[in-house]
């Protein structure tokens, strides 16, 4: 007596449903695995953007608070001789205002491509700011540095002035930015860049 599949429907019908039951049961546990995955991915996104949005909103509150930018601008048009030994715009930095960057450069990959190269520009504009000051500074302690810096100063401050006023519109576009996309809300406006 041979056996087909055709006139016996019962023998092979619980294997056909062991093994759809069982791909099932795959395809849910992978969609799971990547529906959490997802997920996670996206709460450290959101954590990210919101760390950032935390440290350059404190970096730009910080700079129109102390008002670097108006102080560097009353040094440049207060009335000078072209022959005048220019006024050293200077203070120091003790402590690490870029800890959230330097410990997630290596994430930026997680944010949106425009928002990641904004907050790098930001980042880039902030501390080739405070390269300069810190040059300017060493420069009116070393006498042998003097020399290279001052006949330049004026123009270095100016470009300082620049550098500093375009950090600050960008910061408050990438706060913005990094704000809604951690799906914070926007802090109060009072406590927001308050001179």
């Amino acid at each position: 007596m041979s056996c087909s599949l055709a006139t016996e429907p019962t023998t092979w019908l619980p294997f056909a449903q062991t093994l759809l039951g069982g791909a099932l049961s795959l395809i849910g546990g992978l969609g799971g695995i990547y529906l959490t995955a997802h997920i996670q991915q996206k709460r450290d996104r959101q954590s990210l953007a919101g760390a950032f949005a935390g440290e350059i909103g404190t970096i730009v509150h910080l700079i129109e608070r102390r008002r670097y930018a108006e102080q560097l601008r009353q040094i440049l048009d207060a009335p000078r001789e072209p022959e005048d030994v220019p006024v050293i715009y200077s203070f120091s930095v003790r402590q690490n205002y870029f800890r959230v960057y330097e410990a997630n450069a290596d994430k930026l990959g997680w944010l949106p491509a425009t928002l990641a190269n904004d907050v790098t520009r930001f980042y880039g504009l902030c501390a080739s700011f405070l390269e300069d000051v810190a040059d300017l500074r060493d420069a009116t302690l070393n006498p042998a540095q003097q020399a290279l810096v001052l006949p330049t100063a004026w123009r270095r401050m100016e470009e300082m002035h620049k550098m500093l006023t375009d950090a600050v519109a960008l910061g408050r576009q990438c706060e913005a930015r990094a704000r809604k996309l951690a799906g914070g809300p926007d802090p109060p406006k009072d406590a927001r860049h308050t001179p």
